[in-house]
């Protein structure tokens, strides 16, 4: 697998950024949080997605981007003889994944969503996350961790890196599962009861429930003699109860019908006192009849005058509004010869404004192609200046290191070349100097046509601003112009309807004193006509109370005649209340007794049950006696098998640490013997991986050789660890290796023993990407991303 091309976009701290990797050894150098690592972590995670981060995804977007920024990252990578392009983003404020993989320019994915896409590099590269990382990713603390920890320690790094700590894990998951089973049996037996104790305390239950039984049947049987007397005793009660019933309708009735007689005894009293009422009335009417005889006559006069009153009104009304519009109507003629002469002062040109718009649109568009023109000489010197700086830092690079240089095109020395190359740069910075003046001089005179025609622009802006107020205020005179002659003709209509109306209520004569003197008289005759039309009916009414009366007068004879018959009734029922009572108690004890008897039975019957229900208990815990032995036998297999798993792969553990490391020390010698140039050709891990290194055929401990050997070996190893991972996971050929940090603190010549090692170690890996914040790092590095 190699990488081609890395895009970020508003992942973590970079807003935007594109890198071409070519088949090298690359230098990722600077400060230390200034996002070295955050560049492979991008790979891991456009690759494996959010299984490969140190926070949350809601993090991973940039600090500076808002929520409709897409965080993205994309990569162009080989693998097989195929190129690949995958792309992974967040969107939107609660981060929703978006993945896509394509092969060699296909425009329909390969895989897509981010299960998808995770499940098709898993198999194309044939390794999970954590295999991935662990084979191309090492860091310096990773690296000490082989010679300078405990061997406890070294031992759990290195089982940490190649998984075998997952067999741990598993046992440690079995114990606990093996101490929960543990607990939980002990808990099971201190809830084991007595089973003697129990059938014991069933077969008390069952004699109590059946003595109980016994003495229910004689409850029952004095509950039925009760029973029957009440039944009885009810029979007598009905009996009494009917003729009681009968006893007190005919009496409420005798005493509604003496109350209808008293009732309508006052009735007729109140009709006779009306009848002297009328008759009174009558005379009263007669007197008011000849004070009303010239009624018609006086309401006649005061109608006539209420209309000639409301005439005259109108007519000074109208009258007091005719004068008003005329005065209006001055007015507004006046105000119509004024604003006519100020509209011929206003009176605009539209073509002249037309005329300096096309002006306008011709020049501005003049400027637009100006600016273009000054952004492109703009552009054209920085490019210029940024290619000569870039020219004469590698001239000067070249000059420091005089004829070792590495070619910047094959990366050889350059020997014989170098004074060549020297003036290949001073040619090359000659000409860009050249292309930078003469862009320099293109922009100030572009620059100085710009200033000319923008104030050519805003001088023609403000001719064209004060013929368009001119033309506004022209436009409001004239709409003025056309309301006040809509005005004046609407108030001359209304002047000539006011005329004709006038004309129509003509004259008018009206005498208010006289008015006032019929409006008193008239008042005085209708509150007489008032009383008198009350009398009369009053006497209207005289048949109507003399035929009620006759009517009353029967009724009360009716009534009489009923009440002297419903007494006799009354005394032939013969009724006795003691008797009633006396059996109304009666039922009442019969009815207490039988309450009695059956709260008895009801009492014995509860605790029947409550014993019953005792005895279902017993037997459930009887039951449930067994199913807990059942259990416990059942936990104690489980607890069994779970023994021997963790005996089983404690062995397991012991023999696949045991297979791998000669596999790990096997390859970490081969790379010792390429890097070293036969120097070191055999290394060799013991059971505490301790690293011993044979010199000729002498075997001595790491700790024996320099701190640049000691660090060539750790590195050996872990690159030996990154190569036996991916081969157990069986995964595609990962031809490049990232590395971490790994010159520390170390001198200039470890550094150089270092570097030497990975010029050698890029006969294996095509690519191998180095992580540092030492700067001089980069002057001796073929690729350097700064």
């Amino acid at each position: 697998m190699i990488i081609k091309h890395l895009t970020l976009q508003n992942y973590r701290r970079f807003r935007n950024l594109e890198l071409e990797f070519p088949e090298n050894l690359i230098g990722i150098i600077g400060s230390n949080g200034i996002g070295k690592t955050t560049i492979v972590e991008a790979i891991g995670w456009v690759l494996y997605g959010n299984r490969i981060k140190r926070t949350d995804k809601q993090d991973i977007r940039s600090q500076f981007s808002t929520n409709s920024d897409p965080c993205r990252v994309e990569m162009i990578f080989t693998i097989g003889g195929h190129e690949y392009r995958i792309m992974r983003l967040l969107k939107g404020k609660s981060a929703l994944v978006e993945a896509a993989i394509y092969r060699e320019g296909n425009p329909e994915p390969e895989a897509v969503q981010e299960r998808g896409v995770n499940e098709f590099i898993e198999k194309l590269l044939n390794l999970d996350y954590r295999s991935f990382f662990v084979s191309v990713f090492a860091r310096q603390k990773e690296l000490a961790a082989l010679s300078y920890l405990q061997p406890e320690e070294r031992r759990k790094s290195i089982a940490r890196l190649i998984n075998i700590d997952a067999i741990e894990r598993a046992r440690k998951q079995i114990r606990a599962d093996k101490n929960t089973k543990e607990a939980e049996v002990r808990g099971m037996r201190t809830n084991i009861k007595d089973e003697d104790e129990l059938k014991t305390k069933k077969r008390t239950i069952k004699e109590q429930i059946s003595a109980k039984q016994e003495v229910e049947k004689e409850h029952q049987k004095q509950v039925k003699i009760s029973q029957e007397k009440l039944t009885q005793d009810k029979e007598n009660l009905d009996a009494l109860s009917k003729v009681r019933d009968h006893y007190l309708h005919l009496k409420s009735q005798l005493e509604k019908w003496e109350q209808r007689q008293s009732d309508y005894g006052k009735r007729k009293q109140g009709y006779l006192d009306q009848i002297a009422n009328i008759t009174k009335a009558k005379v009263e009417l007669e007197k008011l009849n000849k004070q009303l005889e010239n009624y018609d006559s006086v309401q006649q006069q005061k109608e006539q005058l209420d209309q000639n009153k409301a005439a005259a009104a109108e007519l000074k009304g109208k009258l007091s509004e005719q004068n008003k519009v005329k005065q209006l109507l001055a007015r507004q003629t006046e105000q119509l010869q004024s604003d006519s002469q100020v509209i011929q002062r206003l009176a605009p040109s539209k073509n002249q404004v037309e005329v300096i718009e096309k002006e306008l649109a011709q020049h501005e568009n003049d400027l637009e192609k100006l600016r273009k023109e000054l952004t492109s000489f703009q552009a054209n010197k920085q490019k210029t200046s940024d290619l000569g700086k870039e020219v004469k830092q590698r001239q000067e690079r070249v000059d420091k290191l005089g004829k070792e240089s590495p070619c910047p095109v094959c990366t050889r020395p350059l020997k014989e070349h170098y004074n060549t190359v020297l003036n290949h740069f001073d040619e090359e910075l000659q000409k860009l100097r050249v292309e930078w003046k003469t862009n320099d001089a293109n922009e100030k005179e572009c620059n100085q046509k710009v200033q000319q025609l923008n104030s050519t622009i805003q001088t023609l802006k403000k001719s064209r601003d004060e013929h368009i107020r001119k033309q506004e205020q022209f436009n409001e005179k004239e709409n003025a112009i056309k309301k006040i002659e809509s005005d004046i003709k609407e108030w001359q209509l209304q002047l000539e309807s006011l005329h004709a109306e006038i004309e129509a209520i003509g004259e008018v004569e009206y005498d208010e004193q006289k008015h006032a003197q019929l409006i008193q008289e008239y008042k005085k005759l209708s509150q007489l006509r008032d009383q008198a039309l009350q009398y009369a009916e009053r006497v209207n009414r005289l048949p109507e109370v003399e035929k009620e009366l006759q009517e009353t007068e029967k009724m009360l004879g009716d009534l009489a005649n009923d009440i002297k018959e419903q007494s006799q009734q009354l005394e032939q029922l013969n009724y006795d209340e003691r008797k009633y009572k006396q059996a109304r108690q009666e039922v009442d004890a019969a009815q207490e007794e039988l309450d009695k008897s059956r709260k008895q039975a009801d009492q014995i019957q509860r605790e029947i049950i409550i014993l019953q229900k005792d005895l279902e208990n017993v037997e459930a815990e009887l039951k449930k006696q067994k199913e807990l032995l059942v259990a416990i036998e059942k936990l104690n297999q489980e607890l069994h098998y779970l023994s021997a798993l963790d005996q089983h792969l404690g062995i397991f553990r012991q023999d696949l640490a045991g297979r791998i490391r000669p596999i790990i020390a096997q390859r970490a010698s081969e790379l010792m013997n390429l890097t070293t140039s036969g120097r070191y050709s055999l290394l060799e891990l013991d059971d505490d991986y301790n690293i011993f290194l044979y010199d000729h055929t002498d075997r001595f401990p790491l700790a024996r050789f320099s701190g640049g050997e000691q660090d060539l070996a750790n590195l050996c190893i872990r690159i030996a660890v990154s190569q036996v991972v991916a081969e157990r996971a069986g995964g595609t050929q990962i031809n490049f290796i990232v590395l971490d940090e790994i010159f520390g603190s170390q001198d200039e010549e470890r550094k150089e023993l270092i570097m030497n090692t990975l010029q050698h170690l890029s006969s294996q890996f095509r690519q191998i990407f180095v992580i540092t914040h030492v700067e001089e790092i980069k002057d001796i590095m073929p690729v350097v991303v700064s």
